[in-house]
């Protein structure tokens, strides 16, 4: 029987963009198992950044022009959508644009603040086609995982334009299974896995993180923190659900955000909030809950809910 440590990695084509890579030998039906696992992870679970709000000076909504600018509002926000940003820590950014005379504006004439990068500076947002003209706006960069609708992002504050982000640094992941041979053995599989970025993380970062996010989860399955133990007597139902609550909120104060099954929208709002682990949202008065941005009714109880399994209320 192969073991883990027989596997080899190796990369047969790698730029800052893509890469292809080989994993052999595997045992039969393991390639397809690992493949859609990390496809999965790959394509959903990478964090990135991403533009969330816009607000245009005199613009109040997306169905107008701007004087002397050839695309429309709509078309300027499909553009900044399409900016791919790395930023440094979880707050949001707000980054600035100022741009005047006839022209391109590209990403690279955005304002940075210090943390934030543009992975691709060429991306154009507009055309100025008068030397009067100007095109002045405020970007909200947030970081985030997946994909997140504008509702997500809607505020009450006047001219503020909410828009779809996706936050995902990778934008393709395929893999195919080959036979592999040990020996006079051909019953073991290769696993050929392609990734595409966007430049934000390179294939093998974004392979790693992937790697260790279901190795997060295994690990917790492995240690049993929800399981009871054996022993020679026979335990009671009330032993067995005060053995269980103990376990629980024992393990807790481990568990991080990403691992609770919570909407991506509530595991957002909690990274936002800087709250990493079940033990800091266990602690977090009831105030302070209801004070955390896009956390409405439904997604407090569904936190009490979580906190009342693991035993910490």
């Amino acid at each position: 029987m192969l073991v883990p440590s027989d596997l080899k990695i190796k990369s047969e084509v790698a730029d800052p963009t893509f890469a292809r890579f080989a994993l052999e030998p595997l045992p039969a039906g393991y390639a397809h198992t690992l493949g859609n696992s990390l496809r999965r992870v790959l394509l959903s679970s990478i964090p990135g950044a991403a533009i969330t709000s816009v607000k245009f000076a005199e613009v109040n909504h997306q169905f107008t022009t701007i004087p002397g600018v050839a695309e429309d509002v709509v078309d300027i926000i499909l553009n900044l959508k399409s900016i791919r940003f790395t930023m440094v820590g979880n707050d949001p950014q707000v980054v600035s644009l100022h741009a005047k005379g006839v022209g391109e504006v590209t990403a690279s004439d955005l304002d940075l603040p210090a943390g934030v990068t543009v992975v691709n500076p060429d991306q154009v947002v507009a055309t100025i086609g008068s030397k009067s003209a100007r095109l002045e706006a405020e970007l909200m960069v947030s970081s985030g995982v997946g994909y997140e609708s504008s509702e997500e992002h809607e505020t009450n504050k006047v001219g503020v334009i909410a828009i779809d982000s996706l936050f995902s640094p990778v934008l393709t992941v395929s893999y195919k299974v080959e036979p592999a041979r040990i020996g006079q053995k051909s019953d073991f599989d290769r696993l050929i896995l392609e990734i595409t970025t966007s430049g934000a993380i390179s294939p093998k970062e974004a392979l790693m993180a992937a790697s260790k996010t279901l190795v997060g989860f295994f690990s917790r399955i492995a240690e049993g923190r929800e399981s009871v133990g054996v022993s020679g007597a026979v335990e009671t139902p009330e032993e067995i659900e005060t053995h269980t609550s103990k376990k629980r909120s024992d393990g807790a104060r481990d568990i991080l955000i990403e691992e609770l099954s919570l909407p991506t929208r509530t595991t957002n709002a909690l990274k936002k909030a800087e709250i990493k682990n079940l033990a800091e949202l266990a602690a977090l008065p009831d105030e302070e809950l209801y004070k955390i941005k896009n956390l409405g009714g439904k997604s407090i109880e569904e936190i009490k809910d979580i906190l009342k399994k693991e035993g910490l209320i």
